[in-house]
């Protein structure tokens, strides 16, 4: 099945000289229906059964071992057990050592080898730690917050409440003070908000210029779903970012809906379509440039300002007449 928004994937081959080890491709797809992506986390998770049942490994040294950093000169690294075993394999994966193969299993969506690792005592608090990537993956992003952008397939749902069940700190934040929160709302993904506020996601942090995880859901097209399961759980309707942006102004620009009845729910529980804002459109002007006339109507019903100027002295009428 195809999705309308593009999802990360770490692809399990590297064709190029010189191709980016790490850059992570961008995909609409589940990327486990490729042939290539099953053959290689069967590969890998046999290998690494095989690893620890020929060592005669405990759980403490099992844990210890796909914890450990790689270095090239450690011929007992876990990386390099699985080199002498699986070849062309091991040297796929000894050409990505600067993530932990729990994150080129997650990233890879090598499925039943995450799941091998997780069981076995990774840790899934692990920080991405490189640089930026082309796909929104930072330094502090944890395991939680990659998955949250990856295809949102059973298996994913799955595997992000076993990853939660092993500790997974759903409060952890990215660079830009992302939270897990943020990223499940921003890519619609309702059954894993629900998750992350049971078990105890902060409903009302606030990424970069004060956007709380309200604000970015009143953007989807989910935000039917999304914001009534924010509100249940304390989140606060009435909050502006730092430009002054409130709720209502959010959700005209959502993508594809009006969400004419949810904006009349925020009205009626006190969220003001009558901002006070300086050389910015208001929630009036939004919705007159989208051509939502239900919506602008809804506006105008409860107060909005007809006569607002926003950028360049435009009032609604000036998009209206376009």
């Amino acid at each position: 099945m195809q999705s309308s928004r593009n999802y990360i994937v770490l692809p399990s081959a590297i064709r190029k000289v010189g191709c980016a080890r790490y850059h992570l491709n961008r995909t609409r797809r589940d990327s486990y229906n490729n042939k290539r992506v099953k053959y290689y986390d069967q590969k890998l998770c046999q290998t690494l059964i095989k690893i620890f049942h020929e060592h005669r490994l405990s759980s403490v040294e099992i844990k210890k071992l796909i914890n450990t950093p790689e270095k090239l000169s450690d011929k007992n690294s876990i990386f390099k057990m699985i080199w002498s075993r699986e070849r062309v394999l091991g040297m796929l994966l000894l050409k990505r050592t600067k993530l932990s193969l729990l994150w080129i299993a997650v990233v890879s969506n090598y499925q039943d080898s995450a799941e091998l690792l997780v069981s076995s005592g990774a840790d899934v608090n692990e920080f991405y730690g490189l640089p930026s990537s082309s796909y929104e993956l930072t330094k502090k992003s944890t395991i939680l917050h990659a998955l949250l952008k990856m295809y949102p397939s059973a298996w994913n749902e799955q595997f992000i409440d076993m990853v939660m069940n092993h500790g997974a700190d759903v409060n952890a934040r990215e660079f830009d003070r992302q939270s897990s929160l943020h990223r499940a709302v921003q890519n619609g993904r309702v059954k894993a908000v629900k998750k992350l506020l049971e078990r105890g996601a902060e409903v009302n942090t606030t990424r970069i210029v004060g956007i709380t995880p309200l604000l970015d859901a009143a953007r989807t097209n989910e935000a039917d779903e999304l914001l009534p399961l924010l509100m249940s759980y304390g989140a606060n309707i009435n909050v502006t970012d730092t430009n002054g942006f409130n709720v209502l102004r959010c959700l005209t620009l959502c993508p594809d809906k009006e969400h004419v009845d949810l904006a009349r729910l925020l009205i009626q529980k006190g969220v003001s379509p009558r901002e006070v804002l300086v050389d910015a459109y208001e929630s009036i002007h939004c919705a007159a440039k989208r051509g939502r006339i239900d919506l602008v109507n809804l506006l105008l019903d409860h107060g909005a300002n007809v006569n607002a100027l926003g950028l360049n002295n435009q009032s609604p009428l000036y998009f209206v007449a376009q």
